[in-house]
């Protein structure tokens, strides 16, 4: 019996098994990001903050962090990256919610009390609640890149959650056999090379992005840890610059996914 889900799933193991292959080095400077986010999750498991407060309450926020980037990562090796960014959104909402209960803990109380809001029709709750998090609101003080963060939830919710119709003439191509007969085909991996390569290097700068928003926004609480202010180094953004810019001169047409989804022109643009 044909299977069309065994058939992609097949597929998507053989393309696997090619990235690893091939992107070595970018799989060793995930992991080393990932010990990034570890080192923020063992602080605030086993140390209280500068007032002797605990911030436990925060770790299963960076816990989702974690978990979201490796499945993102996953289907990054799979070739999957519409499947990529969709799995990363929760990462970067987890993100700017931490910075916005660092910026003000009552923040937290806020945020947890949504559906109760809603339900008891608390109108001044939930205009208190819209303004911290919602649109512009949700753009922690204590995040050196809150806005670009921001802007890139935004950017990932117009492109990828929703079938907007740039979401749906990327997802399928017309084979024309004559000019009667055609196939019409919808994508379940990538097939630019390029322009995969284009998200797996901007994921990585992202994700490093937002650890190193973490780490200055822990900082605020645990002054006396300066290796938090080093989680940006080295930086991904600058290890592969020479590959970025490579692509970028001959695909002048994924310069743009550096710059939305990678956040690549936050220290300087590209040359």
């Amino acid at each position: 019996m044909e299977s069309k889900f065994l058939e992609i799933g097949s597929i998507l193991k053989v393309n696997r098994e090619i990235f690893l292959l091939n992107y070595n080095m970018e799989l060793t400077a995930f992991e080393d990001l990932n010990e990034k986010m570890n080192s923020i999750q063992r602080l605030i498991s086993m140390e209280a903050d500068d007032e002797g407060k605990s911030q436990l309450g925060l770790l299963p926020f960076l816990l989702i962090i974690e978990r979201q980037a490796i499945n993102a990562f996953e289907c990054l090796t799979k070739y999957q990256s519409y499947e990529a960014w969709m799995v990363f959104r929760p990462a970067i909402e987890a993100a700017l919610l931490v910075g916005k209960f660092i910026d003000n803990p009552n923040n937290a109380e806020l945020w947890k009390n949504k559906v109760e809001y809603r339900k008891n029709n608390d109108k001044r709750s939930l205009k208190r609640y819209y303004q911290e998090f919602e649109k512009g609101g949700l753009i922690p003080k204590s995040f050196k890149y809150g806005k670009e963060l921001r802007e890139l939830l935004t950017k990932i919710n117009d492109e990828f959650m929703h079938v907007n119709f740039s979401y749906f003439e990327r997802m399928y191509d017309l084979e024309l056999v004559d000019e009667n007969t055609g196939y019409l085909n919808i994508s379940y991996n990538d097939k630019d090379v390029l322009k995969h390569k284009a998200y797996l290097y901007s994921f990585l700068n992202a994700y490093q992005i937002l650890i190193q928003c973490l780490g200055n926004a822990f900082l605020y609480k645990y002054k006396k840890y300066e290796q938090l202010k080093n989680l940006n180094k080295p930086s991904v953004r600058y290890i592969w610059e020479d590959s970025i810019n490579e692509i970028i001169s001959s695909r002048p047409d994924l310069e743009d996914i550096f710059y939305s989804y990678g956040l690549c022109g936050i220290e300087h643009p590209f040359v």
